[in-house]
């Protein structure tokens, strides 16, 4: 059931095809076969050469393998079966001149600087609709360059594509986010949101639905009290399941969102150069999907916790067996002494995240800032840090052994040996056999009750006979 909600497989498929196409990393090396890649994007030129040598030939597609011009359904399709929707969102963000501050020689060194001003002139958008061939696609560029719509002044550019796979059933919203930093350089950032089309694909699973919901709500009369509490919380789960796929099923369905969606579907009724109304019903799709994407990411996540609860309530079921119930013995146990070694875990592991914030953080970008120092020294406590990339720092030795030795060795042993401890404790009361006899007589008892339904079954043919015989 809830992979046919959440079918991560197409929908993984979907967002690797697109994203591998748009976003590609790999090698430096320019040629007029190799163009320059987007997670290689580092100053303004490259933002140029990027989206005429790369980014235009693999979205503006008009021609197959052969020369041979396509019909215009068959426009715009990336990696072979995600139809493009509508045209290419590209959106400007800059930031307004204003004077620097500075004093005497600074100012006439520097005397314009850029920062935001809530003008509406700092935001720009562009539409690059499918009709166009590549050659078009270009040429709008070139003139838009003329403009200076990207320039030093810029923050952000965000190119947005919207996507169809009908072999898959689902929508690709993919965003390739290039951040202009304070420092000079560029950051790429892509993003691709997979979501699915219809609800319940093309087999409906309302009835599958509706019968796993009637099975469920069939407990057990002897064991409802004893687990009220944990099926309360299950079933509270599910209802907030279905309430978030009822919203993405609302969503898909809306009318503002088809209506849109199905003037994008049509390349040529929209104006080339991109009027905006075509640009609003280009946001208005694009806007529901990432909703959409959203919800699905919240949909996964309470997917999740009920899967998480049902192993729970499988491991809450082993407890009539000494063995079996020797797990969640042992970490109920475990966790009693875990609080205050918790505490010092924290305390001694966030120090070591900002000493090494402090020392490193201006030279590596593994710690250049706390999140960045809580990830390295986190990959550091489990093996998978590159010493490398800070060994040639001062100080790099020093704290790389301190912090190995003080948390790895001594405390991530302090805590084994808590769990050991309570291991051994739970394992010697468990093997016992005056415990180990609660089990046979629980099997004894079940093997009973199931022979007098037979009985109680058998006597019943016996006199249905002998009353059909007389």
């Amino acid at each position: 059931m809830l992979f046919t909600h959440i079918p991560t497989s197409r929908m993984y498929e979907q967002a690797y095809a697109v994203s591998s196409i748009l976003a590609q990393s790999g090698g430096d090396t320019v040629t007029p076969t190799t163009p320059i890649k987007f997670y290689n994007i580092g100053q303004l030129g490259d933002v140029f050469d990027w989206l005429g040598n790369a980014f235009v030939p693999s979205v503006f597609v008009t021609q197959d393998q052969n020369g041979v011009e396509l019909p215009s359904e068959d426009y715009a399709r990336i990696g072979l079966f995600n139809k493009g929707l509508g045209g290419v969102l590209i959106e400007v963000y800059k930031k307004s001149a204003v004077d620097c501050g500075a004093d005497g020689s600074l100012y006439m060194i520097y005397p314009v600087c850029h920062a935001y001003e809530g003008l509406d002139s700092e935001y720009e958008s562009y539409l690059l609709v499918f009709s166009l061939n590549a050659t078009e696609a270009l040429k709008a560029l070139a003139d838009w360059k003329n403009q200076n719509w990207i320039d030093n002044s810029t923050d952000k550019v965000v190119t947005s594509v919207l996507t169809y796979n009908g072999e898959l059933e689902g929508y690709v919203v993919t965003e390739l986010t290039l951040v202009f930093h304070a420092g000079g350089y560029i950051s790429p950032k892509a993003s691709a949101r997979p979501t699915i089309s219809i609800p319940y694909g093309k087999k409906s699973s309302y009835v599958n639905d509706i019968l796993w919901r009637k099975q469920e709500n069939r407990p057990s009369g002897r064991s409802m009290i004893i687990q009220l509490v944990g099926l309360f919380i299950v079933e509270a789960v599910v209802c907030v399941y279905y309430a978030v796929w009822a919203s993405i099923a609302t969503l898909l369905n809306g009318d503002d969102f088809q209506d849109s969606l199905w003037k994008l579907a049509d390349p040529y009724a929209l104006d080339v150069n991109g009027t905006e109304d075509d640009i609003r019903s280009l946001n208005v799709v694009i806007a529901n999907l990432k909703q959409i994407a959203d919800l699905t990411s919240a949909l996964r996540v309470v997917g999740a916790v009920i899967i998480a609860l049902i192993g729970l309530q499988i491991l809450n079921r082993f407890r009539f067996h000494p063995q079996l119930n020797i797990l969640t013995r042992t970490v109920a146990s475990a966790l009693k002494q875990f609080a205050s070694f918790f505490i010092v875990f924290i305390v001694i592991f966030l120090t070591f995240t900002i000493i090494g914030s402090m020392i490193f953080g201006d030279r590596a970008n593994e710690f250049s800032s706390l999140d960045n120092s809580m990830a390295s020294c986190i990959n550091m406590l489990f093996g998978v840090f590159d010493f490398e990339s800070i060994k040639d720092l001062q100080f790099s030795v020093a704290f790389y052994w301190i912090y190995m030795i003080v948390v790895s060795l001594v405390l991530m042993n302090m805590m084994l040996a808590i769990v050991l401890d309570a291991y051994d404790e739970v394992s010697k009361d468990s093997y016992k056999k005056a415990v180990n006899t609660e089990l046979a007589n629980r099997v004894v008892a079940l093997c009973w009750d199931v022979a007098n339904i037979h009985i109680e079954n058998g006597i019943h043919i016996v006199e249905a006979l002998k009353s059909g015989d007389a």
